[in-house]
């Protein structure tokens, strides 16, 4: 993430006027919800990337993937229970966050802004 601002925060001050406008628009728009929502998302592909490989293979074994199915659902319902996931996920973010923060000038998140 913390590239990704880095390039946009060197777009900004290009001399090309039409992109350094469009990199301030998108700077702007890495604010905590995008990047908690950017992580959180990034976390449910990585679980279920293993399932749409499985369903993409030309040699697919259905039953392995109900099985698997089975296990990803289980795995996402606990964890939209457990406390314990969001603060890892969280902690992952703020970790990530920071890293942008030198680069860009943005809001140091909180917890509030979530419950």
């Amino acid at each position: 993430m913390h590239a990704v601002v880095q390039l946009l925060t060197e777009m900004a001050c290009s001399t090309n006027a039409q992109r350094a406008i469009d990199a301030r628009a998108l700077l702007s728009a890495v604010d905590d919800t995008f990047v908690v929502l950017l992580e959180l998302l990034c976390d449910l592909l990585g679980r279920t990337q293993s399932l749409s490989s499985l369903l993409q293979s030309s040699t697919a074994d259905l039953s392995a993937a109900v099985d698997l199915l089975d296990v990803s659902r289980s795995d996402l319902a606990d964890d939209r229970l457990n406390d314990e996931h969001f603060s890892k996920v969280w902690a992952y973010q703020q970790r990530q966050h920071a890293h942008c923060l030198a680069l860009n000038n943005l809001p140091r998140l909180t917890a509030a802004v979530w419950f």
